[in-house]
């Protein structure tokens, strides 16, 4: 499965840690979301994840309801570990996620303003 270069990714992604599940046809796991775009993520997984497209569900801390993800492209794997770009989301979906990106990004900038 091919790597995208970071340097080719349209949007920058923010490292994160949130619970998530991954479902295709007949399998569903369960993993962590290492890092988040407006248009991808990178995650692990319980079990290695094949390419194709599946949907995600991220739990986000102080979220209700987690953030759904209709359809993403695997777009590479290494064992248990793989990035996805996001395909299709529902509007409000979208809303959500860059909001979420938004806040990624001020924690990130109060991060590297407090370390000087």
């Amino acid at each position: 499965m091919d790597t995208v270069p970071h340097e080719q990714r349209r949007h920058v992604r923010y490292p994160v840690e949130y619970a998530g599940s991954f479902s295709a046809k007949d399998v569903h796991t369960n993993g962590i979301i290492l890092n988040l775009s407006i248009s991808g993520c990178r995650a692990l997984s319980d079990v290695p994840v094949s390419g194709g497209e599946l949907g995600v569900s991220i739990e986000v801390p102080r979220r209700q309801h987690p953030l759904e993800i209709l359809t993403a492209t695997v777009r590479w794997t290494r064992g248990a570990e793989f990035g996805v770009e996001f395909v299709r989301i529902e509007p409000d979906q979208q809303r959500r996620l860059r909001e979420l990106i938004q806040e990624n990004e001020a924690d990130l900038a109060l991060r590297i303003w407090q370390r000087g």
